[in-house]
């Protein structure tokens, strides 16, 4: 779910499955709590919904919330967001603030305090999305970060300077990519420099993709792969598909990671002539009759959503009362691409969840399926 590489990594997807077919690891930005830092009253108005045949979708037509209910579901939502990332728990820190990239205005002061926060995610989230939302408003802040002591950081920032400044030195990021010893490291520089958009790095990926690394691992060698087919894809070299397409029938379990890997990059990167290979693999089953891991078909499910396919949102409602916070919270994701009225009422009741991670990623998708752009008084 996250778009980070690295320090907020996208996690594995493991065989190994609860009794709905989840994977005990649960496939999210960070690993999942068990506990809630408060849960908010959900309002009855969010839970009325009357219901008839929507033939697109194959769900029940949900009434659409009044806009009084909209803007009181996105002020719980912005509420929510600024409670988890002022919380002790840093993976959550990050994923609110990665969440906040939905409604930027709103946030501008909790992004830049987290630009100082002592956990390295989250000061590289928070610098990524400074990156893209507003990059020239946190370049005071930012240009004293460009010697952390973390890379990731020191990719995130070079990356948020350089969007607001093209005179900004890019150099270390190919240093970083040719030389550091982390394969996490080298995908998310890979994952900044497709950013960028800067076609002149296409060589140096390149490079990148044919060395190998020691120590790594075959699966850390071809996720890095993949985040490099990633970036040249956004360079233009549209041919990197198929290094996308090739990750999407694991051979092995532990290749499975690579499968979720793929498909989310495949979504982000618009490759519409892989909608039939997600669909067919959404219901692929193994030869013991089992379905992809929930981890795998939820990452096909935001996919296709995003690649115009309003009918696999149905895949989340199979799986949002998982036993797996990590589970519920990509089905709230999913929900989130979805943006549809009934997706919007299933965020309302997911934001109740006892999860912060969950609630995290419902309140994004409620910032991001209403449109919040308002100004926040924080």
């Amino acid at each position: 779910m996250a778009s980070l590489a690295g320090c907020i990594a996208k996690p594995p997807a493991t065989p190994e499955r609860d009794g709905q077919g989840a994977s005990k690891n649960g496939v999210a930005a960070a690993s999942a709590p068990t506990t809630g830092t408060g849960r908010a009253a959900t309002s009855a108005s969010a839970n009325r919904a009357s219901a008839s045949g929507d033939a697109r979708t194959g769900r029940g037509r949900t009434q659409a919330l009044s806009s009084v209910e909209r803007a009181e579901l996105r002020e719980r939502a912005a509420e929510m967001l600024v409670r988890h990332a002022e919380g002790d728990d840093a993976a959550t820190r990050a994923n609110a603030i990665e969440a906040m990239r939905e409604a930027p205005e709103r946030f501008t002061g909790m992004i830049e305090r987290a630009l100082g926060d002592s956990n390295e995610g989250v000061r590289a989230a928070a610098a990524m999305v400074a990156g893209w939302t507003s990059p020239t408003r946190y370049a005071p802040t930012l240009k004293t970060m460009k010697e952390d002591a973390s890379p990731f950081v020191r990719a995130s920032v070079i990356f948020a300077l350089a969007k607001g400044d093209r005179d900004t030195d890019p150099t270390p990021l190919g240093e970083l990519l040719l030389s550091h010893p982390s394969p996490r490291v080298r995908s998310h520089v890979a994952l900044v420099l497709g950013e960028l958009g800067n076609q002149s790095a296409a060589g140096l990926l390149k490079q990148a993709a044919r060395e190998r690394i020691p120590r790594a691992s075959d699966v850390e060698m071809k996720a890095m792969q993949l985040q490099i087919a990633e970036a040249l894809i956004k360079l233009g070299e549209d041919e990197q598909v198929d290094t996308l397409r090739a990750a999407l029938y694991p051979a092995r379990p532990e290749e499975l990671e690579l499968t979720a890997l793929s498909v989310q990059i495949i979504g982000q990167v618009g490759d519409r002539g892989s909608t039939g290979h997600l669909k067919n693999l959404a219901f692929q089953r193994d030869p013991g009759g089992r379905l992809m891991p929930a981890e795998v078909r939820l990452a096909i499910a935001a996919s296709l959503l995003q690649l115009g396919v309003p009918e696999a949102v149905q895949i989340a409602d199979e799986y949002r009362a998982s036993t797996l916070p990590a589970v519920r919270a990509q089905s709230a994701y999913v929900y989130g691409e979805s943006r549809s009225a009934a997706s919007l009422r299933a965020l309302a009741s997911l934001m109740d969840d006892p999860s912060p991670l969950v609630q995290v990623y419902a309140a994004r998708g409620v910032l991001k399926s209403s449109g919040d752009a308002r100004p926040a008084s924080r």
